[in-house]
């Protein structure tokens, strides 16, 4: 979490965008983070339930992104630094999924792990 003393030192902008955050959107960046987590280290156990996860990681940064961008405004208020950086993260979600759906229909992922 970020501390008072952090926000302070943010750009007016920032500091804007920082209180607009509503806590559907805080929410939904939490599913994103802990669903790419989870899911990232399913794949690398080769475990088929890493997909599910993968699939809320994506839902989550949608969401997350629809309130920051849309809701929140951030575009206009953190730059398009933020938007570069917001579709590259969504590009890597969308490629572990991709590589996920490979490796299940390829059988990296065995249909029964132990």
């Amino acid at each position: 979490m970020i501390k008072p003393e952090d926000i302070i030192r943010l750009s007016a902008e920032q500091q804007e965008l920082y209180a607009s955050r509503t806590w559907w959107s805080t929410t939904a960046s939490m599913i994103a983070v802990l669903g790419g987590t989870l899911g990232s280290l399913g794949l690398i156990l080769r475990k088929r339930w890493s997909m599910p996860f993968l699939f809320a990681s994506i839902f989550g940064l949608i969401i997350q992104d629809f309130g920051l961008f849309v809701i929140a405004k951030g575009a206009s208020l953190a730059g398009t630094g933020a938007i570069v950086v917001q579709v590259f993260v969504l590009l890597i979600a969308f490629g572990l999924v991709a590589l996920g759906r490979t490796a299940v229909k390829r059988n990296w992922i065995p249909k029964q792990t132990t």
